[in-house]
């Protein structure tokens, strides 16, 4: 994993820390700038390591200088006692880089002193410091010493704010007595294998006071506690745990990472905190973990959480909460980009056997009815998998007749909301099956043969699934009837082709793929499209067009001289020439066209009543291109092709941006109706029906400090200095 933050300069990387939140006061940013990364470190100090890590990055002497977003940290967390005439104490201070910081926070008539144990490294530092601020090393504002750092510096006196930057076994008195009261201190110890900063605080009476800040990642790659009802998921060939509960019954909230490239144990810096739970669920879809719902707990209760959070995976950050219905012992699976969750238990205990679906780009939650088919299940624990637009439940559920219970599996089609029952009874009576999955053929093609391969077999649990690949079921269990361990998950193996019980994948159709490669194509080609003012011809074939375009095939059948010399001259411009005959042969219009394309091939719709085409183009440009620059061009190319609900959706947002809109030169234009031809003619038209379509009760604000206003609107106006915006008066 990449740092967090990474750059190609120093301010743009620590831009980058601003923008990701990990610095939020000016004061550091301001500092961080002042200081530049680059004259403390050797190798790329600005980008990620060279193994991709999260890591420190080397400066010889086996020490390293720490990632960006750790030296932010800790910046941030002792702004408070870096005050302008402040003292610090930086115990390893390594390359110098953070000492150099809090000497440029604390400002002149402060004094900050960095302390290091390996003597090279103090010559360093002095050295890296003359090359960034040599003024702090000539006026004293900066000393470096060669020392003990777990006895401090004692001869500087006391400090208003310690940093230590190597982990400490234990907090030191030493350290405490050195600190002032008020003081702060920051501190990474050893803790339950691995490190943690603890910030310190001493008051004004001298008590001292120890919170844990964040936990860091484990240098020695520690595994993590006993637990289960937690969640692992895949991102980027990392597995990413979070959550359960321990042997005591504790639930957890911490999240630990295990990379399949370097096979370790690692535990990042997270911000902000969501509740401990247990039996949720955890999903990934585009370097965002989505949590849903799960088992908590407080001091007076236990209680189910009603809960979607969203842990970014590239700033590890926790979004806030957002209302879902409770669940916890439910399944959640990825189609497309909807959660769907099934099953598991309520509020209230009860196992609930619902369906709903998360739009992950809406966050809008949508309930499904109507359901077909009925699955029965023993108790709310399942495994829920997908197959393409099918979603597969395994589980147990009762058998009437015999008084006991059975292995069931199901499958739902999503676009059908119909259950129907797989036929594998036979193959799971014998034994225990407590896991269940799917694996792709693909999948199955590349398992790793040993410890070396696993690099290969994790790319290709990270490929998307094309659907063109045969699954298949794979249940894990233990086929023997006499099991000293109930829970002994993984000794045998059963694989079943999913095609064996009547599920098949259709793979994604390619028509539209190879419709486009026929497009201006020569081979085969029997026709040209020549586009205004360009020498270059568009291939197309005569049967294609004739069967897309009625204006084409009437120009054929009439005999006309297009069609006899084979050529058709078309007066708009190649872009909007392209689009539109990508239209006819692939029935789909590109949402990253740019607008002015987008217009004038709505336009073109109209002009040759295609109306599918009129109304793919009227929705992409509100959806994806509504904006302040280009709203008097999308409202003009609605008046044009008579769309009437996007002129009308385009012309209240411009009274509601009336003043920025005032500000662009296509609103000058307009009103100006400036241009010649019919452009000049379209923009007196779209003017017209602006005017007409302003209320007569609307009223013109102007913004006090405006040097100009108007009763109306003129030709001539000046829109420079103008901050108008339509009112309607009540």
């Amino acid at each position: 994993m990449a740092w967090r933050c990474s750059g190609t300069s120093n301010s743009d990387l620590v831009n980058r820390l601003a923008d990701a939140k990990l610095i939020v006061s000016d004061k550091v940013k301001q500092a961080m700038l002042a200081v530049d990364r680059g004259n403390f470190s050797k190798f790329k100090p600005y980008e990620a390591s060279e193994l991709g890590n999260d890591a420190p990055q080397t400066i010889g002497y086996n020490s390293t200088i720490s990632a960006p977003h750790m030296h932010a940290a800790a910046l941030e967390t002792l702004s408070p006692f870096l005050f302008p005439g402040a003292r610090a104490l930086d115990i390893g201070s390594g390359s110098g880089y953070l000492t150099v910081c809090m000497a440029q926070m604390v400002g002149p008539q402060g004094h900050v002193i960095g302390v290091e144990h390996i003597p090279e490294l103090v010559d360093q530092a002095t050295k890296n410091t003359m090359k960034d601020h040599p003024e702090y090393i000539q006026e004293g504002r900066v000393a470096f010493h060669s020392a003990d750092g777990r006895i401090g510096f004692p001869q500087g006196g006391h400090y208003d704010a310690i940093h230590v930057g190597a982990a400490a076994d234990t907090l030191h008195k030493e350290l405490l007595d050195q600190l002032k009261a008020p003081g702060r201190m920051f501190i990474p110890v050893c803790d339950g294998g691995g490190q943690a900063i603890f910030v310190v605080d001493k008051d004004e009476e001298g008590q001292i006071t120890k919170r844990k800040h964040m936990d860091v990642w484990a240098k020695e790659g520690v595994a993590p506690t006993k637990r289960y009802g937690h969640t692992a998921v895949l991102w980027n060939q990392n597995i990413i745990i979070f959550g359960g509960s321990n042997e005591h019954y504790e639930y957890r909230n911490d999240v630990i990472v295990f990379s399949l490239k370097t096979k370790t144990w690692s535990r990042p810096v997270i911000r902000g905190e969501v509740p401990a739970r247990y039996l949720h669920s955890a999903t990934v879809y585009k370097n965002k973990m989505y949590v849903y719902g799960g088992f908590a707990k407080n001091s007076k209760c236990t209680y189910v959480l009603e809960e979607l959070r969203m842990l970014n995976l590239e700033t590890w950050t926790w979004s806030e909460a957002y209302s879902v219905p409770a669940r916890y012992n439910h399944s959640a699976s990825l189609v497309g980009n909807k959660l769907w969750i099934y099953a598991g238990k309520d509020e209230t205990g009860n196992t609930v056997s619902d369906l709903h679906s998360i739009d992950l780009t809406t966050l809008r939650v949508l309930p499904h009815s109507g359901i077909t088919g009925k699955v029965v299940l023993l108790k709310s624990q399942h495994f829920s998998e997908a197959i393409g637009n099918q979603l597969v439940v395994f589980g147990k559920y009762p058998n009437e007749s015999s008084g006991t219970s059975l292995y069931g599996l199901w499958i739902m089609d999503l676009d059908q909301l119909e259950w129907r029952k797989l036929d594998i009874d036979r193959s799971l009576e014998d034994g225990v099956w407590n896991y269940f999955t799917i694996v792709t053929k693909r999948q199955q093609n590349r398992l790793p043969l040993s410890g070396d391969d696993v690099n290969d077999y994790s790319d290709s649990l990270d490929d998307a699934d094309d659907g063109s690949s045969t699954s298949s079921l794979v249940f894990l269990g233990n086929t023997e009837k006499e099991r000293p361990q109930p829970y002994d998950h993984f000794r045998d193996v059963l694989s079943i082709n999913v095609e064996y019980l009547g599920v098949f994948q259709i793979p994604p159709s390619t028509l539209q793929s190879h419709m486009s490669l026929m497009l201006n194509n020569e081979e085969f080609s029997d026709f040209t499209i020549v586009p205004q003012d360009s020498s270059r011809k568009i291939h197309v074939h005569r049967m294609i067009l004739s069967s897309r375009w009625p204006h084409f095939r009437n120009m054929h059948a009439s005999g006309m001289i297009e069609s006899t010399k084979a050529t058709m001259v078309l007066p708009e411009p190649y872009p909007v020439v392209y689009a539109f005959l990508s239209f006819l042969y692939m029935d789909t219009v590109d949402i990253d066209l740019d607008c002015t394309v987008l217009c004038d091939v709505m336009v073109m719709a109209n002009m040759y009543l295609l109306e599918r085409l009129k109304k793919l183009c009227a929705s992409i440009l509100h959806r994806h291109h509504l904006q302040i620059d280009t709203c008097v061009r999308i409202f003009q190319a609605a008046c044009v092709s008579q769309e009437h609900g996007l002129k009308k959706l385009t012309q209240e947002f411009i009274f509601r941006h009336c003043g920025a809109v005032m500000k662009t030169e296509d609103w000058f234009l307009m009103w100006s109706q400036g241009g010649d031809g019919s452009s000049g003619e379209q923009r007196a038209a779209a003017l017209d029906e602006f005017i007409e379509g302003i209320p007569d009760d609307a009223g013109l604000e102007v913004n006090p400090g405006s040097r100009n206003s108007s009763d109306g609107y003129t030709s001539s106006y000046d829109g420079t200095n103008f901050e108008p915006m339509l009112r309607k008066d009540v």
